[in-house]
């Protein structure tokens, strides 16, 4: 069994339980400075504000899209 075949036996749950990492260069000073200010002001560390911001990115697309698709 490969990786992708043993993830998809894998609730929702235990999938964040066994977080994957992905290490990524941001390449916008800004974005960092934003992403450290944010951090500190909501008391999240990157990786939360990072998975939140993708979730909210992803649920934008996905009305976007059924937008197009109509």
């Amino acid at each position: 069994m490969d990786e992708i075949e043993y993830r998809a036996t894998l609730t929702p749950e235990e999938l964040e339980k066994r977080a994957l990492i992905l290490p990524f260069k941001i390449v916008n000073i800004e974005a960092f400075r934003k992403l450290n200010d944010y951090s500190e002001e909501f008391s999240k560390t990157y990786d939360e504000l990072i998975n939140l911001a993708l979730a909210r990115l992803f649920n934008d697309i996905e009305v976007i899209a059924k937008g197009l698709r109509q």
